[in-house]
């Protein structure tokens, strides 16, 4: 049977902030989510003195000002690219891999191997991640992967940092697996939300063990294909195999948006943000070779009443195209028609809908073949440099002045963000 594991990076974003900024080790960190707004993330340290996944930085202001913890706006460059580096480590070192989240990932251990070479191989891994990237690790190891994500957490509290559920002998596994899983609250099982969670409880269902021996046909019934496959991964049967994308799969739409860091009136810083936000969302539609005709631009502020408003305003190109010039033009135009002067402006967004592959389409009759393969060679060098030289590198104008433009009103709020220190040619950490 398939030994399957998973890793999880431990406080994540905390992690990485730690890797270039030293004083915040061992000591209280959040990372705050967009505006400043929220906890999003915690280190050991600010768990431990009672700070919430989730609250509002206004609700545990007290506590923060306390234990001095140390705030700090959430950095997404930063954190993607040490997930990708993350996940590199184990493309090159696993044989199968799920990426399932920024930082986590499914892989396989092999079939029939002893439960000393599971632990050894685990070991490695981690080991390897650490020295390599500074990142700490933990690593649950089970026969299916709902058992890997319970193994997983056990591996999170023990000084290893790795947990294995399997073993040599399988009357011992069995007996071992049934007795952690009757430790096991209902709740704190992966791929049960709330509501069935709370179900479940009505019905006598208490821990993950009571549900791994429910009656299958009345979990059928009553929770469908996905919660019989999760009560028979419990049962140690695996009904999620590992998925291996070629690539992230892309939606029908892509949506790109952010609330304001305080309220907007002005038409002009208006079409600022909605061209970076076609920017963003444009750049996401070309890596996966894909095109639109049909853009939405969305606006959400309040009268003078204090009363919500919401405007929308969706337009049909007159072909497909990926192209952020195009794409900036018509959602300027957009926004200009539905702008209220009597409104203030706290959020704004696009929408790219119906859209197909570039390589499909069929150019219309008054269409210059010519003239589409230098906007699609256009958009791969300004991609290229980007990638290769920072965001923003090369810019439109639209975009507004980019070093300006980071005070820009329309910006979110990030007070405390730390550098681009992997992501960015100017800034690079220095020694001195």
């Amino acid at each position: 049977m398939q030994a399957i594991a998973i890793l999880d990076c431990n406080n994540f974003y905390a992690s990485c902030e730690r890797l270039f900024d030293a004083s915040l080790r061992k000591k209280p960190v959040v990372v705050l989510s967009n505006n400043d707004g929220c906890v999003i993330a915690r280190s050991n340290e600010a768990k431990a003195i009672g700070i919430k996944m989730g609250e509002p930085v206004f609700k545990c202001r007290d506590l923060l000002e306390a234990y001095q913890v140390k705030k700090l706006s959430a950095n997404f460059p930063l954190y993607a690219d040490l997930s990708d580096r993350v996940m590199s480590v184990l493309y090159d070192n696993v044989e199968q891999l799920e990426v399932y989240s920024i930082d986590e990932a499914f892989f396989s251990l092999g079939e029939h191997k002893s439960q000393e070479f599971l632990l050894l191989r685990a070991k490695q891994l981690q080991e390897k991640i650490e020295r390599e990237l500074g990142i700490a690790v933990s690593i649950g190891i089970a026969r299916t992967k709902t058992l890997a994500k319970l193994a997983n957490k056990i591996a999170k509290k023990n000084n290893l940092g790795i947990f294995s559920l399997c073993f040599d002998d399988e009357e011992y596994q069995k007996a071992f697996v049934d007795s952690v899983l009757s430790d096991y609250a209902i709740e704190d099982v992966w791929g049960l939300g709330f509501n069935y969670s709370k179900f479940l409880r009505a019905h006598a269902i208490n821990t993950a063990l009571d549900f791994a021996y429910a009656n299958r046909r009345w979990v059928r019934q009553e929770m469908k294909v996905q919660g019989l496959r999760t009560c028979m991964e419990l049962a140690g049967f695996s009904c999620l195999p590992l998925e291996q994308l070629e690539q992230e799969p892309l939606a029908k739409s892509i949506i790109s948006s952010r609330s304001f860091g305080y309220a907007v009136k002005d038409l002009g810083l208006l079409q600022e943000a909605v061209a970076n936000y076609i920017v963003t969302a444009a750049y996401k539609m070309r890596r996966y070779d894909k095109t639109t005709a049909l853009l939405q631009v969305f606006l959400r502020g309040k009268n003078r009443e204090g009363k919500k408003i919401s405007l929308e305003n969706t337009i049909t190109l007159p072909r497909h195209t990926n192209a952020s010039s195009c794409l900036i033009s018509a959602a300027q135009k957009a926004t200009k028609e539905i702008f209220d002067p009597n409104l203030e402006y706290k959020k704004a967004g696009v929408v790219l809908w119906a859209l197909k592959d570039r390589k499909s389409l069929q150019l219309s009759l008054f269409a210059s073949a010519e003239n589409f393969a230098k906007e699609n060679h256009l958009n791969k060098l300004i991609d290229n440099i980007n990638a290769n030289f920072g965001a923003n590198t090369v810019f439109y104008g639209a975009m507004g002045k980019q070093k300006s433009s980071q005070k820009a009103n329309w910006r979110a709020k990030q007070s405390y963000k730390s550098g681009a220190y992997t992501t960015s040619w100017f800034e690079l950490p220095c020694i001195s």
